[in-house]
């Protein structure tokens, strides 16, 4: 049966975002938190169509799916980029669903979004970084540096880079390739580098982020009149002498996004690298000794085998992998040091290497000496003898133990998502139920008893509407504040804290009285420049969580800032001179709530935590004469 006027219907799956489309072009409803998420009110976004909220290339790549709806009538699952008002760039999972009537015909086509902004770029980057390893093994340095700018521009959606070489003390810089830029520009960049002894002094110390108009550098006519708006500067490094630059912006951007500075400096790392093997391979062309010392000094591991993997030579930073001295490793069989359940698989891949010269991204486990492992990325290739026959094997690669440990770690948010969802419609069931319940028996006693009389009973099956309807309203907005609460503070302003603090306390001022609780609150709690909103929920939820789990009647709460020695940090402590909270639990108290289902302390201080990461702090619960809450955070006009 089709449903009534414009309402938005759940599809399959949880998602957070949900509009419709009256045809394939047209926007018809578009729910508040999509609308917020563009940055639009709802209803500016009623009857307009995609090309004016989305660029050309992503308003065509979301009316190409919507057609395929309307036209084959059923429902199509895609990912595509969408810029906000803001024009900051998130990465959906689209559902999109057609809502037909009787006859068939479609009335309109729902859209449920689900932002996985944060999964894509850490596959990105993962892929990104594997790339470069590739294109190191395989490429020229200029190959290398186009495919690092290319992956820096795809992860971060910014769109020019240029890489810089520093060929000597004399400051002869070369650029290798130039990518969304002209020739002209980087001229420009040449001169400046070179003429400005302030930055080149700043930036031997750390990465330079800045809008373009700080620059004396002409402005770039290769995108129009527009020109470049936002520029970072990445220096690279050895033994405390810069040997490079990676010169990325933006033409449309104003400034270079806090996450997308993390991106930039780590792939700018392994360009860094890429830079400085190339400054290898041009002077192991001069000494056999050098050769030897640059291998020393890779900061990457290097194994040189035999043919029959025996190790013939290893780098230090190696042997530091395998916990092991040099001669426990030459003249062993490299297999001695694989997992076991990776030897069959590795002694397969140096058989098909000697076939075909270069192996690259095979991954396999490794043990140290103290019985650990870790998780290795190599490539090989072949050293071959003057008659073409095969002499010894290189053997590079990577620790990737800490990017494993992130994929785990971003595995169990998104378990944790799904749990939260399963739990929230669970929940639902039956307080909804008894609404509807309710709400029916109301109109059974009004159509069998007269006027006057079904007052009393009225009042209790209304009273049962209101306590399971509100237990229902709980359920879901816990939800939506722990999906919310952990993205990127906006719409900052500067926060009276302590005044923030006290209308909070005045919010439980009935609980406080009956209970007689004493919460002390410091007179200088500062100011910071954060997200209303989220200052509200972060001492909301805590303040609320030591009134009822961790003091007892006539008990004492307090709230005070403490000492911190990091520029543009506030430190905080709420605590109660309660029990405390069992040391069992405050070991698994900010891990997933939903593997054990315990909610007792878990939803306020997830919601907590969240925001906290959100502003580089970090959350700490101990016990100390009743349960201690610290947590910091940084001023986002510091960070």
């Amino acid at each position: 049966m089709p449903m009534e006027g414009k309402s938005i219907v759940p599809i399959d799956d949880f998602f957070y975002f949900v509009c419709s489309m009256s045809d394939f072009e047209t926007f018809d409803v578009v729910n508040s938190e999509m609308a917020g998420h563009l940055g639009y009110e709802p209803e500016a976004l009623a009857g307009v169509k995609v090309r004016q909220v989305f660029s050309s290339d992503e308003a065509e790549e979301w009316i190409t799916s919507a057609k395929e709806v309307f036209e084959k009538k059923k429902k199509v699952r895609h990912e595509q980029y969408v810029t906000n008002k803001a024009g900051q760039r998130r990465f959906l999972r689209i559902v999109k669903a057609p809502r037909s009537d009787n006859d068939g015909k479609v009335l309109n086509v729902v859209c449920a979004c689900e932002d996985i902004t944060e999964k894509k770029t850490a596959e990105d980057l993962v892929k990104a970084q594997r790339d470069m390893a590739v294109a190191m093994l395989n490429s020229d340095i200029g190959d290398t540096l186009r495919t690092g700018i290319q992956s820096i521009l795809d992860c971060t959606g910014l769109d020019f880079g240029i890489p810089g070489l520093l060929l000597d003390d004399d400051e002869t810089w070369e650029f290798p390739c130039l990518v969304g830029v002209s020739e002209k520009s980087a001229d420009s960049l040449r001169k400046w580098l070179v003429g400005n002894k302030a930055y080149k002094n700043k930036l031997e110390s750390k990465p330079v982020y800045m809008q373009f108009g700080e620059l004396s550098i002409q402005r770039d006519g290769f995108r129009g009149m527009g020109g470049i708006k936002a520029v970072a500067v990445i220096p690279v490094v050895e033994d405390g002498r810069m040997i490079g630059t990676v010169y990325i912006g933006s033409h449309s951007a104003e400034v270079i996004p806090r996450k997308s500075r993390d991106i930039i400096e780590a792939l700018a790392g392994q360009m860094g690298q890429a830079i400085s093997r190339y400054r290898i391979v041009a002077a192991l062309k001069e000494s056999e000794e050098t050769y030897r010392a640059l291998i020393e000094a890779s900061p990457d591991p290097i194994l040189i085998m035999d043919t029959n993997a025996t190790i013939i030579k290893a780098s230090r930073r190696a042997l530091e992998l395998l916990e092991r001295d040099e001669h426990e490793v030459i003249g062993e069989d490299a297999m001695r040091f694989m997992a076991p359940e990776y030897v069959a698989a590795a002694r397969n891949d140096i058989s098909l290497l000697l076939d075909t010269g270069v192996l690259v991204n095979r991954e396999y486990e490794l043990t140290k000496k103290s019985g650990g492992r870790f998780y290795f990325s190599s490539s090989y290739s072949v050293i071959h003898h003057a008659d073409g026959s095969a002499k010894s094997i290189v053997v590079t690669g990577k620790d990737m133990t800490d990017i494993k440990r992130a994929e785990k770690k971003l595995k169990r948010i998104n378990a944790e998502l799904q749990s939260y969802a399963h739990t929230v419609s669970h929940d639902l069931k039956g307080p909804v139920s008894n609404i509807i319940l309710a709400g029916e028996l109301v109109l059974q006693m009004l159509k069998r008893l007269p006027p006057g009389e079904a007052r009393d009973e009225i009042e209790q099956v209304l009273g049962t509407v209101v306590i399971h309807g509100n237990r229902a309203h709980d359920l879901i907005q816990n939800v939506l504040v722990l999906a919310e609460v952990g993205q990127e503070p906006h719409r900052l302003e500067k926060v009276d804290l302590h005044e923030k603090v006290k209308r909070i306390t005045r919010e439980y001022a009935a609980e406080v009285e009956r209970r007689g609780i004493n919460i002390m609150v410091d007179e200088d709690m500062g100011t910071m420049n954060a997200n209303l909103t989220q200052m509200y929920q972060l001492f909301s939820n805590l303040i609320l969580n030591a009134m009822r789990h961790g003091a007892a009647d006539n008990s004492v709460i307090e709230i005070k800032r403490i000492p911190s020695t990091r520029h543009g940090e506030s430190r905080f402590m709420i605590r109660d001179n309660g029990p405390g909270i069992p040391e069992e639990v405050i070991k698994n108290l900010l891990e997933d709530i939903a593997s054990t289902g315990k909610i007792r302390y878990g939803i306020g201080l997830s919601i907590a935590e969240k925001i906290v990461k959100a502003y580089n702090g970090e959350l700490r619960v101990y016990n100390d004469n009743g349960a201690c809450f610290e947590f910091s955070l940084m001023d986002i006009g510091q960070a």
